[in-house]
């Protein structure tokens, strides 16, 4: 995958259909955050959470976990600009070529907002 790539909904898309848990990912209604074992009826335990994201609330957190977060409109996971946006990364920052790697790398990141905000108190404080 070339770094163009990460913006295609294609993939993310095809991680969330090939989910077990894909079926009750088309229930969420936005701004949910629901168990899947709320949600299952099949006897299986599952241990993870499932976030619909908002356009009008602040995300949760990101974590390395990227098939808990679906796209607030479409039944998918997000795509990595769209990850960046949310990080406050540059949308020309570069990250790995594949889709894991990318999430992996964006996560980690401080957001620059944090950086500036963090930087210019210690500036403030110590000159």
């Amino acid at each position: 995958a070339s770094l163009d790539d990460h913006g295609d909904v294609d993939e993310p898309r095809r991680r969330a259909e090939r989910s077990d848990v894909f079926e009750y990912i088309q229930d969420l209604p936005p701004d949910a955050s629901t168990s899947t074992a709320d949600l299952r009826d099949d006897g299986k335990e599952s241990r993870f959470t499932q976030y619909r994201l908002s356009y009008r609330k602040p995300s949760p957190t990101l974590t390395s976990s990227y098939h808990d977060f679906i796209h607030p409109a479409e039944d998918r996971h997000l795509t990595i600009p769209e990850v960046k946006r949310l990080i406050g990364l540059p949308d020309d920052y570069i990250l790995p070529d594949s889709y894991g790697h990318a999430w992996e790398c964006a996560i980690r990141c401080l957001p620059p907002i944090l950086n500036q905000t963090v930087g210019e108190a210690l500036r403030d404080k110590v000159l």
